[in-house]
């Protein structure tokens, strides 16, 4: 372009549909028509007293870029859900692991609680039985009472 704006020449690779727009900053980003993004850099071109012609304005198409990172993201995102996943479930697993022998402890301790209350039991059973049928005797001897106390003794 010249100082105008004015095209003075261009490749045959001049992408469709995007605008031959007089530079407004050195670096840009334009998008054409069909939504593909460029990415052109504008440099001022000078004669040989140092006074500037025009411009040369060069670009690249960004799409095999955005598609690169499209891809990525994907990746990223399956990625960090099956990492998600797998901590998850490793954590899920040593906390078991770690909780076993707690839990071992707990059903040990119940064992003992219901072996003991059950040893108990009998032996209680036992004493009240007798102390009942000895108590419905109407009359009772010095020596059935001695007796019964050593029922209850054993």
């Amino acid at each position: 372009m010249d100082r105008s704006g004015e095209v003075v020449a261009f490749s045959e690779q001049l992408p469709e549909g995007l605008p031959l727009l007089r530079p407004q900053q050195r670096w840009q980003t334009l998008t054409s028509d069909k939504g593909i993004h460029y990415r052109q850099i504008s440099l001022w071109l000078h004669i040989q007293d140092n006074r500037r012609w025009g411009y040369l304005q060069v670009g690249h198409s960004l799409e095999d870029i955005e598609d690169n990172l499209t891809a990525i993201r994907g990746i990223m995102l399956l990625g960090l859900s099956i990492t998600m996943l797998l901590v998850g479930a490793s954590s899920w697993w040593l906390a078991k692991l770690a909780m076993q022998p707690i839990y071992d402890s707990y059903r040990q301790i119940q064992q003992f609680t219901g072996d003991a209350a059950h040893e108990l039991r009998t032996p209680l059973a036992a004493i009240q039985a007798t102390i009942e049928s000895t108590l419905r005797i109407s009359q009772l001897s010095d020596s059935e009472a001695r007796e019964t106390l050593q029922v209850v003794k054993r």
